[in-house]
């Protein structure tokens, strides 16, 4: 039976798992949003929504063994999520 994976490390997996992470506390932003507004602002609601799956499609895009796309995101979304506040006023 051969690998299902590419051969990779175990810190290629730590850090996918990290960039998942920061992207699915992201997501988790988004839809906090979505729930404070859903009924004063269908509008922005549609746009966020329209975000948060931008963000999933992004985290399906990768696998373990893509570094660089994996240290892209953890250093842009992880600085962006830091402050809730300020991620949501620049989304």
């Amino acid at each position: 039976m051969g690998r299902i994976a590419p051969p990779h490390t175990y810190k290629q997996v730590i850090q996918a798992e990290i960039a998942n992470e920061i992207l699915n506390t992201a997501r988790s932003i988004i839809y906090s949003r979505i729930y404070q507004i859903e009924q004063s602002d269908p509008a922005e609601v549609n746009r966020l929504q329209q975000k948060a799956h931008e963000i999933h499609v992004l985290q399906r895009s990768f696998g373990v063994t893509d570094d660089a796309v994996i240290a892209d995101i953890i250093a842009t979304w992880g600085e962006r999520i830091r402050d809730r506040e300020r991620f949501l006023r620049e989304f």
